[in-house]
């Protein structure tokens, strides 16, 4: 292998493992997206669930249950904001990704085309190391 091969083998390397970084980065923002939305999701179900009970409520239990109405309003409206940044670092990262891929396969590609004009090289200087023989029709007949 040549050394523009060697070097160029290092580089398809270095981008499959840059590949492979913003594919992980891109799994943990995703995953916390989720974790988002999952807490969001109980903290509505835990607003839904709170109603006053059939019948005779102490005033106690009326004042609970507001105030834990607004604590989870308050919750919830704090989320908003945390949410729509994980999911911008989301696209940024999805986006990260794909420039990341494409390095990867163009490196790929380099270096698939830096062997195969190796192995041409080296076929050449095969050729060219050779003795010279004359070919049949030019000695005359065969």
């Amino acid at each position: 292998m040549t050394g523009l091969a060697r070097r160029r083998d290092r580089i398809a390397r270095i981008r499959y493992l840059e590949h492979r970084a913003a594919a992980a980065r891109t799994a943990i923002a995703q995953a916390a997206v989720a974790n988002l939305n999952r807490v969001s999701s109980r903290i509505t179900a835990l607003q839904s669930s709170l109603c006053a009970g059939v019948g005779a409520t102490c005033g106690q239990s009326l004042n609970a249950q507001s105030e834990m109405g607004r604590r989870l309003s308050v919750a919830h409206a704090g989320l908003l904001q945390p949410l729509q940044q994980a999911e911008a670092d989301v696209i940024a990262r999805a986006a990260d990704l794909r420039a990341a891929h494409q390095r990867n396969e163009s490196a790929a590609k380099l270096h698939a085309q830096a062997i195969r004009t190796a192995e041409q090289d080296a076929t050449l200087r095969a050729d060219a190391n050779r003795p010279f023989r004359m070919r049949a029709n030019q000695l005359g007949g065969f």
